[in-house]
């Protein structure tokens, strides 16, 4: 066992965490000689086992803890930084989801993710999310005044669009059909003033 700096995780006495982001669980029986000449199981007041983590399908490392799945940054994050403002993600400073050093953890709000995630590691902010209104948000405006631009002066197809504005297909796809309803709406506005005159 190294010197990492080891604390018990917040709720249990038969955890511990380290700054380095590993976890170990308390051993209920004394292991047998063979098993303790492993470099994972050492001795603390008790007996030590350090637990595998596994991945999840978004990047992250979890691991069991009392039968539910936890994710190690959280531990990390909760057992070693202060959180005052009470922030309720943790963001890995270089990107990397599965290095959970303290150094590298660090407590955010969702927008603070989000441009984190844009301005420092390269990534393309997503358009029109489920949390997003949609033509509101100011990007997505962007986005869809520059399809409907090409849509109308152009004979590209949505495929090539989506390939110009890096974007995807369905995006271009739901633009045309907004645009659709746009003018279909204009034209009934037009048709019920001429009827009135």
């Amino acid at each position: 066992m190294d010197n990492t700096e080891l604390r018990r995780v917040e709720g249990t006495n038969s955890y511990l965490v380290s700054a380095d982001g590993k976890v170990f669980k308390k051993l209920k029986h004394k292991p047998r000689a063979r098993q303790r000449q492993d470099n994972k199981i050492f001795y603390l007041d008790s007996y030590w086992v350090q637990l595998k983590p596994y991945p999840c399908s978004k990047g992250y490392v979890r691991v069991e803890i009392d039968g539910k799945a936890t994710a190690i940054h959280r531990l990390v994050a909760q057992t070693f930084i202060p959180n005052p403002d009470q922030k309720p993600q943790v963001n890995h400073l270089n990107g990397v989801r599965d290095d959970n050093r303290v150094e590298n953890l660090e407590w955010v709000t969702n927008q603070e993710n989000s441009i984190h995630a844009i301005e420092q590691l390269g990534r393309k902010p997503s358009y029109g999310g489920r949390n997003r209104k949609g033509s509101e948000n100011k990007t997505t405006k962007v986005l869809y005044d520059k399809i409907q631009h090409l849509l109308e002066t152009t004979m590209m197809t949505k495929e090539e669009i989506a390939q110009a504005c890096g974007c995807s297909y369905p995006v271009v796809k739901r633009c045309h059909s907004i645009r659709k309803v746009q003018r279909l709406s204009q034209y009934d506005h037009r048709k019920a003033r001429t009827s009135r005159e």
